[in-house]
């Protein structure tokens, strides 16, 4: 057993592990919220890609404002796969007609 003080609050504590940094779940988890806050704050606003309302990114690689527009956007995604693959079987379709010289059902 280790004697240190919490990062958190500075109180003494006997700590099981070298590691430990905090006195208990209560200041592991006040210090966790305080640096989700630092960092909240540090993200400059930015523009969804979807709707294009500005929002505070929550990290770094976020670019949509809510899950809202993450739905928006994969419905999306998949509407133009399908397309593309109609189109496809279209230009696959006409070759073959045209290779044929008579119709083909699709």
């Amino acid at each position: 057993m280790i004697d240190k003080h919490c990062e958190f609050c500075g109180r003494p504590f006997v700590a099981l592990r070298q590691t430990a940094k905090y006195c208990g779940d209560v200041c592991r988890v006040k210090a966790q919220k305080r640096r989700k806050a630092k960092k909240m704050v540090a993200q400059p606003k930015r523009k969804c890609a979807v709707c294009g309302k500005d929002f505070r990114p929550k990290t770094e690689a976020s670019r949509l404002c809510s899950k809202a527009c993450g739905m928006r956007e994969t419905h999306a995604k998949m509407r133009a796969a399908k397309e593309a693959e109609r189109h496809i079987q279209q230009l696959r379709h006409r070759a073959l007609t045209r290779r044929t010289g008579e119709a083909v059902s699709p």
